[in-house]
């Protein structure tokens, strides 16, 4: 599905700024008929059976879905393999709760969108930049019908931004709070509604870069994680000093997730697929390269940048496969995920805000989830492997 908000055109972006002004960190930019009879006969032939199939294995809910992953963005490099359009079911249960991904910019904004909506009491959300009218929109007209809607915006690089926003929304009765200081940003993005479900997503609510932008996001209805994430955002809200240990089990938090992101990689026995837009951090580029040579099939792809380059040469030196588009490709690779072992029995993946710079991991609030479900970390691998085979392979 394409993205609604419609085309825009294709050239240097902006990257994200998680990386910061503060110890370690640096600037970076973000500113991606009718039928006939017998084909009746034939459609009900087979959707009867399926319908079927999916009651029986208690597919219900009318978040439950099944995605149909279509690139809709047409060749982004002379060497681009297009993805084979296919439908799988993304219903993958841990402990009690229930994850469902979303592509972008396969899947367009309208899942997201829907999401916004459907707030009955409450909805939180922290987000990077919002520049998106229409979810402005949604947020007001969810206030509008008396919705609790409160919104964290971040204030220390993207205030400009997002200052249209937070006017807006402020004028709409929806409560909106700068971020707190206590971090060098406010790189999470994030969404809770009525306390029942979550979205985590890598990418930022800014139209301009929905067709363009490789990203992922994780619907999650574990109520351990729904709750530890609206209490985060309590304590930020409030601009509490004291904010909590963040907790959830399956979450991945900034400050702090650096230890967490390189054991999760130095669990790879087998293969490790990875998407990220920085690569500074030398615990993960080390934590990639002892990967690769304990005997890993590690493959890599980002959007080239000079930034990178050193880290670059070191990982292929060490025998990780790198592909990487240039800034003007029509895809840019935004997302932030790491598949370890998809297809093996400890196969996890996470999915998140975090890139792999020391400020993003260790100085800013960011969210990200590492997921045991086998059929995300199916999707996860071929969204890296098409990607994987567009881009130019690097060599040091």
């Amino acid at each position: 599905m394409k993205s609604e908000i419609g085309q825009v055109p294709f050239g240097p972006r902006p990257v994200d700024q998680s990386a910061s002004s503060g110890p370690l960190g640096f600037w970076r930019f973000e500113k991606r008929a009718k039928r006939s009879a017998r084909e009746l006969i034939v459609i009900v032939a087979v959707v009867v059976p399926v319908i079927a199939s999916f009651t029986a294995a208690g597919y219900a809910g009318k978040h439950d879905r099944v995605l149909q992953t279509r690139l809709s963005y047409g060749s982004t490099a002379p060497a681009v393999a297009r993805l084979t359009a296919h439908r799988t079911t993304l219903i993958g249960s841990a402990r009690a709760g229930t994850y469902r991904l979303i592509i972008e910019p396969n899947d367009g904004l309208s899942p997201i969108y829907r999401f916004i909506s459907s707030a009955r009491r409450s909805l939180e959300m922290t987000m990077y930049e919002l520049n998106d009218p229409h979810a402005d929109t949604l947020l007001a007209a969810d206030a509008e019908r008396g919705v609790d809607v409160r919104v964290i915006l971040d204030r220390h690089y993207e205030q400009s931004a997002n200052q249209p926003a937070f006017a807006y929304l402020t004028h709409h009765r929806v409560h909106v709070r700068w971020a707190p200081s206590s971090y060098d940003l406010t790189h999470q993005k994030s969404i809770v509604v009525d306390n029942k479900e979550a979205l985590i997503l890598t990418m930022n609510l800014t139209r301009q870069y929905y067709s363009s932008s490789r990203d992922v996001g994780v619907f999650d209805s574990n109520l351990a994680d729904v709750r530890a994430i609206a209490d985060v955002f309590n304590h930020d809200f409030a601009g509490d000093r004291s904010s909590p240990e963040p907790s959830g089990a399956d979450l991945v938090w900034s400050p702090g997730a650096d230890a967490r992101l390189v054991r999760l990689i130095d669990s790879a026995r087998h293969r490790l697929f990875v998407e990220d837009e920085e690569m500074s951090e030398y615990t993960i580029v080390d934590a990639l390269c002892a990967a690769a040579r304990r005997g890993v099939n590690v493959e890599v792809v980002m959007t080239r940048q000079s930034s990178w380059y050193s880290n670059f040469n070191k990982l292929v030196r060490a025998g990780v496969h790198l592909r990487t588009y240039a800034p003007s490709a029509r895809i840019y690779i935004h997302a932030k995920l790491i598949d370890v072992d998809p297809g093996y029995r400890d196969g996890q993946v996470d999915i998140g805000s975090q890139n792999f710079s020391w400020a993003s991991l260790e100085y800013n609030r960011e969210l990200g989830i590492i997921l045991r479900s086998a059929a995300i970390e199916k999707e996860v691998a071929k969204v890296v492997a098409h990607d994987f085979a567009g881009g130019r392979p690097w060599t040091a």
